[in-house]
């Protein structure tokens, strides 16, 4: 959605260096955006240049660049409309983390004639928008896959817009799509996609399908979208398949040393283990070290099929999916070190965190999580299914959105 960081009454430069800071009423999130829009009219018959200055939040990660600028030539008197996409900006794309967390833009003249500041945005590029709701999916043999795909006309009249797979040549998912969609001007209407998982599609594969969406045959315009799709296994699969674990379980039980290792390790372990309730802080679920216990836990379950480690497990996911304490009800702050208190009050930073300790930490917590999981799945009611998918992609955004931020490496 479009975002107006400034509107009203013109702002003149009229020479090289003057500058305008647009004072943003609270941190914004341009994340979901492509870039800067700006309305301006040179007064007078020449160029002009343009800076566009981003100030992220100072008290966000160092990591994060104190400002980031990009430019761009205009020529002719008169109004103009001018787009300055995010790529133009100079910064490493692959660290877009602060994106999410500007504090400030400011619009410079850097040369040229006069010029009036009429309207400032951050928004798509272009009057075409395509969204996908989720480019990633799994599903079983025989299943259709739906893609819900939000098409947006910016344009002032109605528009066709034009629909085709893009196929390289190998792909053996069939696909659903209606060729066309009329829009009407400013008009926003959702769309889906189909795909069917084949039997062609081994367990465990994935195949990535294309699309082109072309307004009124205007290619300049057009845009792509790119869905994966993945065909299920039969879990469990992360740790040990089901062969693996039967012959992992007749060993242990058949040779006293190994039960005595296993024991040591993970049987008492588990035993012990009294699961805890949620945490009544809002800023986690459970302690760290927690997942060492719920893992000795699934693991005495798989060699010796005792209803009680099958419950305790249980009983820890309850609490992670608990829709009043657990994970998706977190709200920790994602800034540790404050340097003004008055800044901070400027914006939201809160996050969704799974246990105390720290975001390396978060990173193995989740990574026990999903082997247990994939382990305990036949005990998962269709609901809990479905909340421990949107638990585990919560994570899988905050994670990829971390690995921006240019301090995510050990994740």
């Amino acid at each position: 959605m479009k975002q107006i960081l400034f509107e009203g009454s013109s702002i003149c430069l009229n020479k090289a260096g003057e500058e305008y800071r647009i004072a943003l009423p609270a941190v914004a999130d341009f994340s979901g955006q492509e870039g800067i829009r700006l309305y301006v009219e040179l007064l007078s018959e020449g160029r002009a240049e343009f800076e566009v200055v981003l100030i992220p939040l100072s008290i966000a990660r160092p990591e994060f660049f104190p400002a980031i600028t990009g430019n761009i030539f205009v020529v002719g008197a008169g109004a103009h409309t001018v787009e300055l996409p995010f790529e133009q900006f100079d910064f490493p794309q692959m660290v877009r983390a602060f994106l999410n967390y500007v504090d400030g833009v400011m619009i410079r003249l850097k040369q040229g004639v006069s010029v009036q500041l009429k309207r400032v945005e951050a928004d798509i590029m272009g009057d075409f928008s395509v969204r996908a709701v989720c480019n990633g999916k799994a599903g079983n043999n025989g299943e259709w896959i739906e893609y819900p795909v939000f098409i947006e006309n910016l344009a002032t009249r109605k528009r066709f817009i034009n629909i085709r797979q893009c196929r390289y040549g190998k792909e053996c998912l069939p696909v659903k799509y209606e060729p066309y969609l009329l829009l009407e001007a400013r008009e926003c209407k959702e769309y889906v996609i189909k795909v069917l998982i084949a039997e062609d599609l081994p367990a465990g594969g994935l195949e990535k399908s294309s699309f082109l969406f072309v307004p009124d045959g205007e290619a300049k315009k057009a845009r792509t979208l790119v869905f994966s799709t993945v065909r299920r296994r039969e879990h469990p699969y992360l740790l040990l398949n089901r062969k693996q674990w039967k012959a992992r379980r007749e060993a242990i039980l058949s040779d006293k040393n190994l039960f005595a290792a296993f024991e040591e390790k993970y049987l008492q372990r588990a035993k012990e283990w009294e699961v805890p309730l949620p945490s009544k802080e809002k800023d986690f679920v459970y302690p760290s070290y927690i997942q060492n216990e719920l893992f000795a836990a699934v693991v005495s379950l798989e060699i010796t099929g005792k209803e009680i480690y099958r419950k305790k497990s249980m009983d820890f996911f309850s609490g992670l999916l608990d829709e009043e304490k657990g994970y998706l009800s977190t709200e920790k702050s994602y800034f540790e070190f404050i340097e003004s208190k008055k800044e901070y009050e400027r914006g939201d930073f809160k996050v969704r965190r799974a246990q105390n300790a720290g975001w390396v930490q978060e990173a193995e917590f989740f990574n026990r999580i999903a082997i247990c999981y994939d382990l305990l799945y036949p005990f998962f009611t269709s609901e809990e299914h479905r909340k421990m998918e949107a638990c585990l992609r919560n994570y899988m955004d905050f994670a990829s959105w971390r690995l921006t931020d240019g301090d995510g490496n050990n994740f």
